[in-house]
């Protein structure tokens, strides 16, 4: 069995000097061990901040949920990450400037089963030009995880930073490295980013997304935007 890692990128084509401020986010769930009082996993929590926009609070909340038999999700908890306690904050330096929140924490699933782990803020940055309105909308990372003492199973990560900026007019590669400490089978693929929930948990999708494999507005057609299902290689020409 595996897990879904949520990853979000902003590949900033333009800068606004108006920007908001979320660029992307990677949340991970890892099996530390298991007692009578439930399974205990590590929560890792990576916010990536244009220093254009406005600040990340220092405290970030989760929520976790928890599949009941009739196949729906209930809020059983919720818990605060914050900076200097739980997580520690690093400065990723370019041109324009990007912070690197990195959130740690230990969560306590009670019993075996299915979960989802939830992050949400707003907003993103006003720089993503294939949003309708990128300054209004949240940014959500979710993490699923199937809880069993007897099989216990870890989110999959990315082992290379993203990429901030990139060239333009030139084919360029980026692999993120996927890797899953169980050695399950991965396969990637791309999909609109999620944003606010209007039924809670599973978010709504972003407005007006449109994908960068778009050859009229943001591809090469020779090399359009596409990821590798088996290596998770994004290849670009835009």
């Amino acid at each position: 069995m595996k897990n879904i890692l949520t990853l979000c990128l902003g590949i900033l084509i333009s800068v606004s000097a108006y920007a908001t401020h979320l660029m992307g986010g990677q949340l991970t769930t890892t099996y530390i061990s298991s007692d009578t009082s439930g399974s205990l996993y590590s929560l890792e929590l990576d916010l990536y901040r244009d220093t254009l926009g406005i600040d990340v609070s220092v405290s970030q909340n989760i929520e976790i949920w928890s599949l009941d038999i009739m196949g729906n999700y209930n809020l059983i908890s919720t818990s605060t990450l914050s900076l200097g306690t739980s997580g520690t904050v690093s400065t990723m330096t370019s041109v324009y400037g990007v912070e690197i929140y990195h959130f740690t924490d230990s969560i306590t699933f009670p019993a075996n089963g299915s979960y989802i782990v939830k992050w949400n803020n707003c907003c993103r940055n006003q720089a993503i030009i294939n949003m309708t309105q990128p300054g209004s909308e949240s940014m959500t990372l979710l993490a699923y995880v199937n809880v069993n003492n007897l099989s216990p199973n870890s989110s999959p990560t990315f082992l290379a930073p993203p990429v901030i900026y990139l060239p333009t007019n030139s084919i360029w590669q980026y692999n993120p490295l996927p890797f899953d400490l169980d050695g399950d089978s991965l396969v990637w693929g791309l999909t609109v980013p999620l944003s606010s929930s209007s039924n809670p948990p599973i978010p709504d999708s972003v407005l007006g997304y449109q994908f960068l494999s778009d050859t009229v507005l943001y591809s090469n057609s020779a090399a359009p935007f596409s990821i590798n299902s088996s290596t998770g290689e994004i290849t670009w020409e835009s």
